[in-house]
């Protein structure tokens, strides 16, 4: 059963006359009486309708296909219309990670704003450190995630968002005092 089938005999079913089923659908009235036969063998070359003069009337076994039929058209309607409003980013789920540090500094304006626009979407918050989320992002449990760089991971697409400068603290007379710059490998103790 193919789902232009269940489409052109609801629309009969509907109109009681295959002509004016066919101008509503915008094809051949012999192609909706074939699509109609068609259906009728598949069901067991059991007869859907009856003329009635110029008119199309329902048999028994048609009008137990027609419940049936406007049940699955309309969860067609509601599935298509949840994919539309999803595309459109008008409902559905999103996750975000992000370190705690980053997470305060940077979404809560994003996030606000995002909201108005989407009002509709629900957003997930994940907080954890780096490593953490692109595992995340691995699993899937993640849509999105703030990490900070480098991520050395060809599975992942990474777009940085801004660049900082950290800077290193400590007492005038210390070993690193005065210096220009300080690799991480001279913090670890």
């Amino acid at each position: 059963m193919e789902l232009r089938h269940l489409i052109y005999f609801e629309a009969v079913a509907r109109h009681q006359h295959v002509s004016r089923a066919a101008a509503e659908l915008a094809i051949a009235q012999p192609a909706i009486s074939k699509q109609l036969h068609d259906l009728e063998h598949e069901l067991g070359d059991v007869a859907l309708f009856e003329r009635v003069g110029r008119n199309v009337r329902l048999t028994d076994a048609g009008q137990a296909l027609l419940g049936h039929v406007r049940v699955i058209l309309a969860q067609v309607e509601a599935a298509r219309a949840e994919i539309r409003e999803r595309v459109g980013l008008r409902s559905g789920r999103a996750s975000i990670g992000t370190p705690p540090t980053v997470g305060m500094r940077l979404l809560p304006g994003a996030l606000a704003l995002f909201n108005q626009r989407y009002p509709a979407l629900e957003l997930v918050l994940h907080e954890g450190g780096t490593q953490t989320m692109l595992g995340l992002l691995e699993t899937g449990e993640v849509d999105l995630a703030v990490v900070t760089l480098p991520v050395a991971r060809r599975s992942l697409h990474v777009t940085t968002l801004f660049t900082e400068e950290l800077v290193v603290v400590v007492p005038p007379a210390h070993r690193l005092a005065g210096r220009v710059s300080v690799a991480f490998t001279e913090l670890a103790d």
